[in-house]
């Protein structure tokens, strides 16, 4: 099973994460957890691939020269997208895959392999969200100002007015093919909607709407089997980096969404790489205070 990450660093660019960098604490924290979430991943499947831009290959392949397996730069394709609509580079990703993978976020972190019900599903994914209130909202907004809506969507609310996502911090599987076609639906949902959605009131999260809720009807529609790494998560245990419990209860770390908002993420982040990959925390401190990394991106 092949391990990819993917950068289109044009929305890093434009601070649309709302954070200092990519929503960290502090910019270093970002390179750091580039450099963890390869190297943890590297350790464990051998290989991981990149997809990324020119700007993205310039920070982490010849700046902090991250050992990836092989780096595709074509991400530079979607520059022409609003910088709102960060889960292009994903989708893009997948789209363009010709055997199993598994698509990780450069903010989650690894012990051990996947467990083989993971690294054998057809389709994979981190966990089900199910009906936050905030994705009821945020779909609300998209049925309110778009006019083009997928009829794998519409299908789906017939009989399910329930707004329930898959999480993609992981996600991907053997059914390429699958992946395919559902990133083409992804791009015909944004492309239709290029001039409407400018009105939308939460553009940034009109990306769980195309990524993670159209995944998730078409996959319901067709009774896709889907194989989650975490069954029954609990928001702590999500949200918060127990790094005490690496490789007792956990060997998988995810810092979704504003836990990269905590400083103390960061520090235990720059712990793990100071410990297990120390020439790479050296390397990133240095360029750090030689103030060659805070505007590669730039």
């Amino acid at each position: 099973m092949k391990i990819i990450h993917s950068l289109w660093s044009k929305p890093v660019n434009s601070g649309c994460y709302k954070g200092v960098i990519g929503g960290w604490n502090k910019p270093i924290f970002f390179y750091m957890s580039w450099a963890l979430s390869c190297l943890t991943y590297k350790r464990q499947y051998g290989e991981i691939d990149l997809y990324c831009d020119k700007a993205g290959k310039k920070v982490l392949i010849d700046t902090l020269g991250l050992p990836y397996s092989n780096v595709y730069t074509e991400l530079d394709e979607l520059n022409e997208y609003s910088t709102d609509l960060w889960a292009l580079g994903k989708i893009y990703a997948y789209s363009v895959q010709k055997e199993p993978f598994i698509h990780v976020d450069y903010d989650s972190y690894i012990w051990d392999r996947f467990p083989s019900y993971i690294e054998t599903a057809d389709i994979l994914v981190q966990h089900k969200e199910s009906n936050y209130k905030q994705n009821i909202a945020y779909y609300n907004d998209v049925e309110s100002n778009l006019s083009y809506i997928p009829d794998d969507i519409l299908t789906f609310r017939t009989n399910n007015l329930e707004i329930n996502e898959y999480n993609a911090g992981i996600i991907g599987g053997n059914d390429v093919t699958f992946f395919r076609e559902y990133s083409e639906k992804a791009f015909r949902f944004v492309n239709e909607n290029l001039p409407d959605i400018p009105k939308l009131r939460y553009k940034g999260m009109f990306n769980s709407i195309y990524e993670q809720y159209l995944f998730y009807c078409i996959c319901s529609n067709s009774n896709k089997k889907v194989s989650c790494l975490f069954n029954n998560p609990k928001e702590d245990f999500i949200y918060k980096n127990y790094f005490s419990e690496i490789g007792r209860s956990m060997n998988f770390i995810h810092a979704m969404s504003t836990a990269k908002r905590d400083y103390s993420t960061g520090e235990q982040i720059a712990y793990r790489l100071f410990f297990e990959f120390p020439e790479y925390y050296k390397k990133i401190v240095d360029l750090y205070k030689s103030n060659k990394l805070t505007n590669d991106f730039k």
